[in-house]
């Protein structure tokens, strides 16, 4: 993990903590305590997750089966299913019929016990403009449709996000293939895609609509952040050079384009950063945090602005600082020497944070992977307020291709010291399968990787250890030093032995402690080392040790 400070300060533990044999999460974890699974024999996935104003969460799911759970519905795409707080079933609905053609994909929970779903929208949607359109469906509390408001063109728009405005209306993000109806404009070609902000009031009448991009594809990467009444935080992956980019100082061809719009839909403010060095353009969560805007989502471990510790490598899951001008200020990274990537977020009441993704590393803050580091776990990690690990977890199965595979990996709600997990699993025709206990009627062939929609609940640990202990008063001396150091500790604390590491983790010297000894640094090149100081129960700190010719 970086060290950049923030507005808080990381403890020295962490900051000098650059070693893989350096546990930076606590001895508790979190153990699977439910799951079940929803579907049929074809592919079947959550899309979102949301926690209702009675305690329970209402869900929606994206599904191609017609078995199973799905027997005898004639379409099952517009599939929303209503929990308790125990996660048990209350209700289903499936809203792809012939009266109201939908596909509810982004649920929103409101203050009166209703819903309203953000997707798309056919046929059978107020509005209708041709192809997929862009949806707001708003229902009752217990699901049935009060009003369905289509907006798009004669070509196929694409969901991505919607929030509800602190106006009462709703804001949603999406993309368009052409114009016509209600999108004014399109540029280049029906090939590629404008990003589309649409405003809405709270019956889904339009306020207004902005198309912004060039000549490629512009996509909208994550959810819309309303930083101050009125005013909207907007992330855009952007491949175009040309109209809306055409003075874009950043020239690649993978860009992050972030803009503020306000209640009219004037952009008030912009940036424009490459997604090739610090932080990537993929899914991701971002919320309003203290004074920042934060995302979780994939960081470049070769960032030469925020650097990772040592031994990372490839994608790390990172959670990137935004300030108010929109500029990436610091960025953390956790993960290993493979791939992984946080894909969303969630805070519980106390202030801690939860990130949801992926990896394929074994080592570092992840730690295992029932792949052994050649196929991707799904991976959730705890940190404070102050972003220091609680603790870190790896789940899944053992298919070849890894249990994520495309498409939304998720999200989380926590209820009652159990954080619930709104997934999929490969369909697996042996169970159990590692840490997968359900599946719903899948043949469990490689070649077919066909999905169940996976509840997963993981208790989080309530005995948490001290993962900033008071350090004991150790002096090395000299530091820097050239031939030898001296190694005192002078609280009492017991120390059985210790060991030295280079830069790259490597083990160059280990004996016995004993107070007050000279050891010898002959033969270590000069640079940065790290000395570990070890008990009987394991490693108890970690300092830093230059060593200067």
């Amino acid at each position: 993990m970086k060290s950049n400070t923030i507005g808080f300060k990381l403890s020295k533990y962490y900051i000098y903590s650059y070693l893989s044999i350096i546990m930076k999460v606590a001895s508790a974890q979190p153990s699977i305590i439910y799951q079940q699974c929803y579907g049929g024999s074809n592919d079947d996935y959550f899309n979102y997750a949301a926690q209702t104003i009675d305690g329970g969460v209402i869900t929606t799911i994206t599904s191609g089966s017609y078995d199973g759970d799905l027997e005898g519905v004639i379409n099952p795409t517009g599939w929303v299913i209503k929990f308790n707080s125990s996660i048990e079933l209350e209700w289903q609905k499936f809203y792809n019929s012939a009266e109201y053609e939908c596909a509810p994909i982004k649920p929103l929970c409101l203050s009166d016990g209703n819903y309203t779903f953000g997707g798309y929208g056919l046929d059978g949607c107020r509005n209708y403009n041709g192809g997929l359109d862009l949806l707001l469906l708003h229902t009752s509390s217990s699901g049935d449709t009060i009003w369905t408001q289509c907006y798009g063109s004669e070509t196929d728009e694409k969901f991505t996000d919607v929030i509800q405005t602190l106006d009462g209306g709703y804001l949603i993000l999406g993309t368009s293939y052409g114009s016509g109806g209600d999108i004014p404009i399109h540029y280049g070609t029906t090939c590629c895609e404008d990003a589309i902000i649409l405003k809405t009031d709270s019956l889904g009448q339009i306020n207004w609509i902005k198309v912004l991009g060039g000549s490629q594809n512009d996509v909208p990467i994550a959810n819309s952040v309303e930083i101050s009444r009125g005013f909207y935080q907007i992330h855009i992956f952007s491949s175009s050079n040309d109209y809306d980019l055409s003075d874009c100082p950043v020239t690649d061809l993978r860009k992050r384009w972030i803009l503020t719009i306000d209640s009219s839909g004037n952009i008030i403010n912009e940036n424009f950063l490459s997604a090739e060095t610090d932080f990537f353009n993929f899914e991701h969560s971002i919320v309003k945090y203290k004074e920042y805007t934060l995302s979780a989502g994939s960081g470049n471990a070769a960032s030469t602005s925020f650097p990772p510790e040592a031994g990372h490598a490839m994608e790390e899951g990172s959670i990137a600082f935004f300030d108010s001008t929109l500029n990436l200020v610091n960025m953390l990274s956790f993960g290993g020497s493979h791939d992984d990537r946080f894909s969303t977020m969630s805070i519980d009441s106390a202030g801690n944070l939860y990130f949801f993704g992926y990896s394929s590393s074994l080592d570092f803050d992840v730690p295992d992977n029932l792949n052994d580091g050649l196929a991707n776990d799904y991976w959730i990690m705890s940190t404070d307020s102050n972003f220091q690990p609680l603790w870190s977890q790896n789940f899944g199965g053992n298919n070849f291709d890894g249990d994520y595979l495309s498409g939304p990996v998720g999200n989380l709600v926590i209820i009652d010291q159990v954080v619930y997990i709104f997934t999929s699993c490969i369909s697996n025709a042996l169970i159990p399968n590692q840490d997968i206990n359900c599946s719903r009627l899948g043949d469990g062939l490689p070649e077919n990787n066909f999905r169940d929609a996976w509840i997963v609940g993981l208790s989080i640990p309530t005995n948490i250890a001290n993962l900033s202990p008071t350090p004991p008063h150790i002096t090395l001396s000299p530091n820097p030093a050239k031939d030898q150091c001296i190694i005192s500790v002078e609280d009492g604390s017991t120390i059985d032995f210790i060991q030295i590491f280079d830069a790259l983790q490597r083990p160059v010297f280990r004996q016995p402690f004993v107070q007050n000894t000279s050891i010898s640094l002959a033969g270590l090149n000069e640079g940065i080392y790290f000395v570990g100081l070890y008990s009987s129960t394991g490693l108890i700190w970690c300092e830093k040790l230059i060593i200067a010719q």
